[in-house]
């Protein structure tokens, strides 16, 4: 009895340990998951490491979310989505954002798609994805998505960030039957390459498109030296931004390489701003809209102070920049040459802006940002802030930067708006506009209906616009004329301008198609002619 209890002892002892020598072996060749703090403990120190210094790329992130409009498949009514673009190269669309509770819809593989604005435009702000062909041979359910922004301006961020997201998509898989091991080694490589010099700086020069870049030393930044102790530049990005503009510690480093304790940063975004430590806090802010003229105190006031940063020091340099470093930088470069008597004429200060900026010469084209640089050649030439309304400036009044100060601005009264022909921004051939009035920035009158909509105007029966109306103004006004939309209720901007009134005294103020922003190109002759112009009838008598 006592052999066999020892026999039965060794069999169950011997099959205990083939059972664990059998686990061993399952263990070997499956992965046993962990629970995520289980995980998080057994971390390494080269694991925490490698995540900090993690591309953009290599984790998923949206690059740009929002409200847009998609046309529909096969019955092509319009709903509006929320769409989220990813650092993979995919768009998703949900029926409301993910923090109200969204529900996915459906998402749209963008890589080497072509995106562009449709020819056939039943609605404003829209633009085009045409999906390139999968390369395993699988049928694409849709060829082509169209979608409209709520204005221009998200338009073009939606296509610039969409073409961006078209040429690079780090950690795509380019074939299911490849190993693991294989596919994290295309991922790696292909995110590094977004962290090198080559893919990013591609994917810069796309964007800042025209203008000359700083490629010295081994740097590739949209930066231009306008001068000795000028400079230009794109903004400083941080984050996914960053892949397609300047980023900011290669910035900071070629400051600091080239400039060091002898630099200051101006920035004159108005929609973004950073933290003046990053900086040393050698940073000034002088902030107006994209696409936007500053008012002239503004620019008088940034003047001076870069006349007092470059005059304290002989090595001293002013770096300056707005989003991309070329419409509203232009404006306070060309104005701080007649400030500092570098130059006389408005236009021979942008030529030479335009000419070391960019290599076609086209810096500062917007004509309200023009026209208030030749303001403040104005106001340079005849040493005062602003005109007076009952006093003319002398001629022989003092020239140079400082300015006798201003009486009170004149207010003049608004009669009437003509625009001598009726544009074409509907198939019929006309549209439905208004118009929005705005006083030192300060909205003060729109011509849209509370109830109903405008007014229709059509070429074949009308041959201009007219509105009448009864507005006192003063200082810097801003027009902006909209075409009604009367279907979707997304109207588009046709066009705008802006001016000071204290610059014209004259009863009826004429601004031709290239004087208005949004009609001086000539893409806009299609549905502004040669002859187009806008006219504003005042009355004569001024009030202070």
């Amino acid at each position: 009895q006592q052999q066999q209890q020892q026999q039965h002892q060794q069999q169950v002892s011997d099959a205990a340990s083939a059972s664990a020598s059998g686990s061993d072996e399952v263990r070997q060749h499956t992965r046993v998951p962990r629970s995520r703090s289980s995980r998080s403990r057994h971390r390494s120190a080269s694991d925490m490491e490698a995540q900090e210094e993690e591309s953009p790329f290599d984790s998923h992130r949206v690059l740009r979310e929002g409200w847009l409009w998609k046309e529909g498949g096969q019955i092509q009514t319009w709903k509006e989505r929320y769409f989220r673009l990813t650092n993979r190269s995919v768009l998703e669309y949900y029926d409301k954002p993910l923090m109200l509770g969204g529900r996915f819809i459906n998402s749209i593989d963008i890589l080497h798609s072509q995106v562009s604005i449709p020819v056939n435009k039943p609605r404003p702000h829209m633009f085009q994805i045409v999906v390139a062909p999968d390369p395993r041979g699988a049928p694409n359910k849709r060829s082509k998505y169209i979608f409209a922004a709520p204005d221009d301006t998200t338009k073009e961020d939606w296509i610039e960030t969409l073409r961006l997201c078209a040429e690079l998509r780090p950690g795509r898989i380019p074939s299911v039957d490849r190993p693991p091991q294989v596919m994290r080694s295309i991922a790696s490589r292909v995110a590094s390459l977004v962290q090198g010099v080559a893919p990013s700086n591609a994917v810069r020069k796309l964007v800042s498109k025209k203008k000359v870049r700083y490629q010295k030393d081994g740097y590739d930044l949209d930066l231009t030296y306008i001068s000795d102790r000028i400079i230009a530049m794109g903004y400083p990005a941080d984050g996914t931004e960053a892949v397609y503009r300047n980023k900011y510690e290669d910035v900071y480093r070629l400051l600091e390489d080239k400039h060091q304790g002898h630099y200051k940063v101006y920035n004159l975004c108005a929609e973004r701003a950073y933290p003046p430590n990053k900086f040393h806090n050698r940073v000034s802010i002088f902030p107006f809209n994209d696409h936007h003229p500053p008012s002239l105190e503004l620019l008088k006031q940034c003047c001076r102070d870069l006349d007092e940063w470059l005059g304290a020091h002989p090595s001293n340099v002013a770096a300056i920049h707005c989003k991309a470093g070329k419409g509203r930088t232009g404006v306070v470069i060309s104005s701080f040459f007649l400030y500092s008597h570098r130059e006389a004429e408005a236009d021979a200060a942008m030529a030479i802006f335009g000419s070391q900026r960019t290599r076609n010469s086209k810096g500062v084209t917007i004509p309200s940002q023009r026209r208030y640089v030749r303001y403040f050649a104005q106001l340079v030439s005849q040493g005062s802030a602003l005109p007076s309304c009952s006093v003319a400036p002398t001629p022989d009044a003092p020239s140079g930067s400082t300015f006798v100060s201003a009486s009170t601005p004149c207010r003049r009264v608004l009669r009437g708006i003509r625009v001598n022909t009726v544009p074409n921004f509907d198939r019929a051939g006309g549209c439905h506009p208004y118009y929005n009035v705005f006083e030192n920035d300060v909205f003060r009158f729109t011509s849209k209906p509370v109830e109903g909509q405008p007014a229709v105007f059509r070429q074949s029966e009308q041959q201009d616009m007219s509105f009448e109306c009864q507005i006192k103004l003063s200082g810097d006004i801003r027009i902006e004329f909209y075409a009604f939309d009367r279907v979707f209720h997304q109207d588009e901007l046709m066009f705008c301008f802006t001016f000071n009134l204290d610059f014209h005294p004259e009863s009826e103020i004429v601004f031709t198609r290239t004087e208005i922003d949004g009609t001086h190109k000539k893409k806009h002759l299609k549905m502004y002619p040669e002859h187009f112009q806008v006219s504003l009838a005042f009355d004569q008598s001024k009030e202070k």
